[in-house]
């Protein structure tokens, strides 16, 4: 590896909890993490610069992007199906409604989180993805 501080990741002192999790899960597994500079390190190299790994980012992003066009269209319909969402817009419209806010017909609640309303799939969609 190239990165000097994950090469002191099993050594640490203090672990967040998440960093935590993952060190339980690689003490199952028996190796040792050795500093390589990056220009010794040629394979790694090779292999995050390969074509075709770079056209399969790019297809999964134009999945992405379809995939989301098609979640904004389902919310917006339920939104405007939905009469409590309906009472939610009109507040956020009069200013009164402080945790919520409209974005391109959306529904947004703070830290920029979609507001999706009850009622058809879409929920159990967005869960199972």
């Amino acid at each position: 590896m190239d990165n000097t501080a994950v090469s002191h990741f099993m050594t640490q002192p203090k672990l967040t909890s998440r960093q935590a999790c993952w060190q339980e899960l690689l003490l199952e597994f028996h190796f040792t993490l050795e500093y390589r500079a990056g220009s010794s390190n040629h394979v790694a190299d090779a292999l995050s610069r390969r074509a075709d790994l770079a056209t399969l980012g790019l297809i999964a992003a134009l999945s992405s992007t379809a995939v989301a066009t098609s979640v904004r269209d389902q919310a917006h319909e339920l939104l405007l199906g939905d009469p409590a969402a309906q009472g939610l817009v009109h507040l956020v419209e009069q200013g009164k409604a402080r945790q919520f806010s409209l974005e391109d017909g959306l529904l947004m609640t703070k830290g920029n989180r979609l507001y999706v309303p009850k009622g058809g799939d879409l929920r159990k969609l967005l869960i199972s993805e």
